[in-house]
């Protein structure tokens, strides 16, 4: 852990802004309907494709990526100083 630049390192952090920012979304979900947190995880935190999370929740391509944006505004706003 010494070498910040190691693999376990790299793991660490990333494991770690994992835990933190599903915490953040637990916390400011209920600011959204469920379809917007739905859309927000499955295409920013499952990397999953747009027009697949819109079929899914019969949403427009356009509502999921908008959906994406607010959310992922809002954990930023929330989330300023705690994930840099």
């Amino acid at each position: 852990m010494a070498d910040p630049h190691s693999q376990l390192s790299e793991a660490w952090d990333l494991e770690y802004r994992h835990v933190v920012c599903e915490r953040l979304v637990r916390l400011i979900e209920r600011e959204f309907d469920a379809r917007t947190v739905l859309a927000f995880r499955r295409t920013a935190l499952e990397s999953r494709n747009s027009a697949e999370v819109a079929a899914e929740l019969e949403m427009s391509v356009n509502a999921v990526q908008i959906a994406k944006s607010r959310v992922l505004k809002r954990l930023k706003e929330f989330g300023r100083g705690v994930i840099d």
